[in-house]
């Protein structure tokens, strides 16, 4: 089957359509999807990744956008509230190698697409997850 066939030309509508919600491909995947098998499909991990960079970005820009506020509307350290008056995350002391497991989440985002098995499936799985 050569990658320009008519099958290849877009997502299938049971990907768009069936299952729950959250577990259906957005058509905003559909340029990524046509191109999926290009160069051996060694082409599609990368552009997967570039796509998921591009979703990141608005996020990102949110956060840096309300940081520059410098106002809060929700502040989580003040649910948990010792007997004594003191904030449970002020109690808790910070241990600077820790922060390397919270990055890894950025390693896996990173890594997902390469990992993901280059079948339809494997593909369709990783539109979604991303």
């Amino acid at each position: 089957m050569s990658p320009n066939s008519e099958e290849n030309s877009a997502i299938p509508h049971a990907f768009l359509s069936e299952g729950p919600v959250g577990a259906r491909v957005w058509k905003v995947w559909s340029p990524l999807w046509k191109l999926r098998n290009h160069r051996e499909g060694r082409f599609f991990p990368p552009l997967a990744t570039f796509g998921m960079l591009v979703l990141l970005s608005p996020y990102q820009l949110t956060n840096w956008i309300a940081s520059l506020r410098g106002v809060t509307t929700w502040d989580p350290k003040s649910v948990f509230i010792l007997a004594d008056g003191r904030y449970l995350d002020h109690v808790i002391p910070f241990v600077p190698w820790t922060i390397f497991v919270y990055y890894t989440i950025f390693l896996f985002y990173l890594a997902l697409p390469f990992a993901a098995p280059k079948t339809k499936d494997g593909h369709r799985e990783l539109l979604v997850t991303i």
